[in-house]
């Protein structure tokens, strides 16, 4: 299975979203391809949308800011649906 591992945290270094995306990743490569991807900005380029759309599994780690997610990421979760919407065999 291809796993995409999501890390929605807008901090480069000590990302609490970061820690636990990497402590969970030896637990998941059993039998299992990982591919890593940093949402920061407010835009996904195209080579991350056609890797994330070959996984079978996306897993998102960020954090919260009054119970929501941060706006970048939620810019970036729009332009997945877009893509995603329109690019469903």
């Amino acid at each position: 299975m291809k796993i995409a591992l999501i890390n929605g945290s807008p901090r480069v270094k000590y990302s609490s979203s970061g820690i636990l995306l990497n402590s969970i990743k030896p637990k998941l490569q059993v039998n299992n391809i990982i591919e890593e991807f940093y949402f920061r900005t407010s835009e996904i380029n195209s080579d991350y949308l056609e890797q994330i759309s070959g996984c079978d599994v996306i897993l998102f780690a960020f954090p919260l800011y009054v119970d929501g997610i941060p706006s970048h990421l939620l810019r970036c979760l729009y332009q997945m649906e877009k893509y995603f919407g329109s690019n469903i065999n």
